[in-house]
């Protein structure tokens, strides 16, 4: 029953949920013209971690 993924699926789920949230930031500073904060610039030092991370458990 329910969703059958391997580990490996699950950490690119991952990788690819931190790529778009990056790809949103970007957009959303270089479009939409909104500078981000000294807090946000961490949050996207730590999302990009978590993307590299979860890339490198699924190779």
């Amino acid at each position: 029953m329910g969703l059958n993924i391997t580990n490996r699926q699950g950490f690119l789920l991952v990788a690819a949920a931190c790529a778009g949230a990056m790809g949103f930031a970007l957009f959303a500073q270089y479009q939409l013209g909104q500078e981000p904060c000294p807090l946000c610039i961490l949050q996207r030092i730590g999302v990009m971690a978590v993307g590299a991370l979860a890339l490198l458990a699924a190779l």
